[in-house]
C-alpha cells in the first residue's frame, strides 16, 4: 500500500509493503485541508476480490472519500460482535467541551464506533444463509479519565471505557457475589441503569446500546431480594368445554416481570405455546431468575375436541320384533370410547314396544363435552311363529301374541282332530302388524 499527500504542492508519500493483510503508514501533512491518495496492490499470487476496510486514527475531523468508499463500524467482527460480550461505546464522563472530543453524556465519542454490527459467515467460516444482524454495542462507559498510571492521564477511547465498565461490573459482583453472569449481563445491559444517549434514535440503540451506564443503580438492582412475578396468560381465558377442559386450540403466554431488578433468564417453559392437539393434564412450567432469585410459575391445560367414537348399541338390533320378543326399555343400552377424556354417559333414546317402526338414537359424551351420536332403526309387528303340529286354536294364540292375524285356513273347518301342517309366510317370517298368515291343516294320524 501506498499513500501519498500534496501538501502545498510537495508530494509526500509512505509505502507499506509488509505483504500481511494489515499494513499501516503514515505521512505527516500541512494546512487544514488536504487530499490523499491512496494505491493499494497485490502483493502477488492469488486471485479474487478480497474486501477492504479502512481505519483512520488519530485525527477525527470530517473527511469524505471520493472513491470506493468502505467507511463501516470499526466494532470487531469477533470478540466485540460475539453474542456473549458485552460491547462498549465511549461517552466522555464530563460536558465540558474542553475536557473532551465530544462533550456531554448523550453523544459518543466521534471515534466511538457504530453498530449494529452484521456478520455473514458461521464461527467455522461458512457462508450464513442470510446475514445475521446483532444489536451493538450494549452499552457505553465513561472516557476521558484520568488514571494514576504514568502516560494515562485523560486517558480516551473504547479503552478507556471497556475498564470503566468493568470497574462497575466489579462494584456489582462485590455487592452480591451470588451473581451469575447472565444476571449482571442483564443488569448492565438494563436501560433503567444507564443514560440513554440522544444521538440515535431508539433504546437500545446504535451509538451506545442502552447509554451511559450509572453504576449506583447498577448496585441498587444488584440488591434485589425479590424474584421475578410470573403468572400465566391463557387463552381463550376459561375453558369452553365441561370439567376445566378446552375444546379449542389454547394459547399460553407468560407475563415475567421484576420490578427491581431485570429478569435475566427465562426458561423454555416460559416461551409461547399453543396446544392444538388432543392430550390430557398436561403441566408448563416457566422458570425465571432475576438478581432476586428465581421463581416458578404453573398452569396445567387439558384439552379434547374430538367426539368419542360412534356410539353401539347393546340389548337390540335392527330388525322386526314380535310384542313379546321386543327387548325391554332397560335392556337397550349403548357404549363407545374415547381415549383422551374418557366417556361421561352414553344415553338411549326414542325406546318404543308399539307396534310399527322406531329409530333409536344414541348419544355418548365424553369428560370435556363433546358428543357423538348412532341411530338404529327397528320395528315391532308381526313374527310367524312356529305353528306346525298346532291345533287352530293354539295356533291363533300363538299368532295373537306374534302380532299377526289368521288368514285363510285350509280346510276351511278343521275338527280338532287335525293340526297345521304349513304356513304361509313361513315361520320365521317378518311382516308388518296383524299381517295375515295363511295355515294348512292335516288330519292327525
Amino acid at each position: 500500500m501506498s499513500l501519498r499527500a500534496n501538501n502545498g504542492g510537495v508530494i509526500t508519500s509512505c509505502q507499506g509493503t509488509s505483504g500481511i493483510p494489515l499494513a499501516a503508514c503514515g505521512i505527516q501533512t500541512t494546512g487544514t485541508s488536504f487530499e490523499l491518495e491512496a494505491e493499494i496492490s497485490r502483493v502477488g499470487g492469488g486471485t479474487g476480490t478480497p474486501k477492504l476496510k479502512y481505519i483512520v486514527s488519530s485525527n477525527f475531523s470530517p473527511f469524505t472519500i471520493k472513491e470506493h468508499a468502505t467507511n463501516s463500524g470499526a466494532i470487531d467482527p469477533d470478540a466485540a460482535s460475539a453474542k456473549g460480550a458485552l460491547t462498549t461505546a465511549a461517552i466522555c464522563w464530563s460536558v465540558n467541551a474542553g475536557n473532551c472530543f465530544t462533550a456531554g453524556t448523550s453523544t459518543p465519542e466521534s471515534f466511538s464506533s457504530r453498530g449494529p454490527v452484521v456478520k455473514t459467515r458461521a464461527a467455522n467460516g461458512t457462508l450464513l444463509a442470510a446475514p445475521e444482524v446483532r444489536q451493538k454495542p450494549d452499552l457505553a462507559g465513561a472516557d476521558g479519565v484520568d488514571t494514576s498510571v504514568p502516560g494515562f492521564g485523560s486517558f480516551f477511547g473504547t479503552s478507556a471505557a471497556a475498564p470503566s465498565v468493568a470497574g462497575v461490573v466489579a462494584l456489582l459482583k462485590s455487592a452480591k457475589p451470588s451473581l451469575t453472569v447472565d444476571q449482571i449481563y442483564a443488569i448492565m445491559r438494563d436501560p433503567a441503569n444507564s443514560v440513554d444517549c440522544t444521538s440515535a434514535v431508539g433504546d437500545p440503540d446504535t451509538d451506545c446500546g442502552v447509554g451511559l451506564i450509572q453504576a449506583d443503580r447498577v448496585v441498587t438492582a444488584a440488591l434485589d431480594s425479590t424474584p421475578p412475578t410470573i403468572t400465566p396468560v391463557v387463552s381463550p381465558a376459561t375453558p369452553d368445554g365441561a370439567h376445566g377442559w378446552y375444546r379449542s386450540a389454547v394459547s399460553v403466554t407468560w407475563n415475567v416481570a421484576d420490578a427491581q431488578s431485570p429478569v435475566a433468564s427465562k426458561s423454555a417453559g416460559c416461551s409461547p405455546a399453543t396446544i392444538s392437539t388432543d392430550t390430557g393434564p398436561t403441566t408448563i412450567t416457566c422458570t425465571a431468575a432475576s438478581a432476586g432469585g428465581s421463581a416458578n410459575g404453573t398452569v396445567t391445560i387439558k384439552r379434547d375436541g374430538t367426539p368419542p367414537s360412534a356410539p353401539i348399541f347393546t340389548g337390540i338390533s335392527a330388525k322386526t320384533f314380535s310384542p313379546a320378543s321386543v327387548p325391554a326399555a332397560s335392556a337397550v343400552k349403548c357404549a363407545a370410547v374415547d381415549p383422551t377424556s374418557g366417556v361421561d354417559s352414553c344415553t338411549v333414546a326414542g325406546y318404543s314396544s308399539a307396534f310399527g317402526s322406531h329409530t333409536l338414537t344414541a348419544t355418548a359424551t365424553n369428560d370435556a363435552g363433546v358428543t357423538s351420536s348412532s341411530t338404529l332403526i327397528y320395528k315391532v309387528g308381526c313374527v310367524v311363529p312356529k305353528l306346525k303340529g298346532k291345533t287352530l286354536a293354539a295356533a291363533k294364540k300363538a299368532l295373537k301374541k306374534a302380532g299377526c292375524k289368521l288368514g285363510t285356513i285350509k280346510p276351511k273347518h278343521p275338527s280338532s282332530k287335525f293340526r297345521v301342517s304349513s304356513s304361509s309366510p313361513k315361520a320365521g317370517t317378518a311382516k308388518s302388524a296383524n299381517a295375515k298368515v295363511k295355515l294348512t291343516f292335516k288330519k292327525k294320524k
